[in-house]
């Protein structure tokens, strides 16, 4: 169900509630002024939860189709060869900038739609536990630490480091130079 579907949902339950409101406040005998108050309050809650769910519901879902394989380093130079572009994501559930990238580029609506394309291959590599392969490939890279982000692609075929604090626009450049 994605952002819209669900905002319309929120929007119907809550139509459907005004109308029972309205029905009790009338049996009640309540003035006509109580009753527009009491509609625009509960309208306007509605109307909200619409333009909440469509505007964040749809980050989310468009984040949920990416499709990330794990790391496998040595792979890499073949699939560039094959004329792929590969981005590498290194992370960490501890890490708060890992975090940070993930909520303001990877999560992204407009992120997702670039990268879902057949010839982009996302990898991502978690170290919340201490794992070999990950730090054999952060010492082949001079890598220190995380977040680590490399773009590989025909364009820079050693590939270009992202910023620790990615951005959209730094992973749009990377995309260009790779000649995406």
């Amino acid at each position: 169900m994605n952002g819209l579907q669900i905002g319309v949902l929120v929007l119907l339950i809550g139509l459907l509630g005004l109308s029972v409101y309205f029905i009790r406040l009338k049996s009640r005998g309540h003035p006509l002024p109580t009753m527009v108050i009491a509609f625009l309050l509960t309208s306007s809650v509605c109307i909200g939860s619409v333009g909440y769910f469509v505007s964040y519901g749809e980050d989310y879902h468009a984040w949920r189709q990416l499709q990330w394989q794990p790391l496998h380093a040595k792979k890499i130079p073949a699939l560039v060869d094959a004329g792929y572009v590969v981005i590498v994501d290194i992370t960490s559930d501890w890490c708060s900038i890992c975090q940070q990238n993930k909520a303001n580029v990877w999560q992204r609506e407009a992120v997702a739609t670039r990268l879902h394309r057949s010839d982009i291959i996302l990898m991502r590599a978690d170290a919340t536990e201490p794992d070999e392969a990950i730090n054999a490939y952060l010492a082949q890279e001079g890598a220190h630490g995380f977040p680590y982000n490399k773009v590989y692609g025909a364009g820079v075929r050693t590939g270009i480091v992202l910023p620790r604090e990615v951005t959209i626009a730094d992973l749009e450049q990377a995309l260009i130079l790779q000649g995406i």
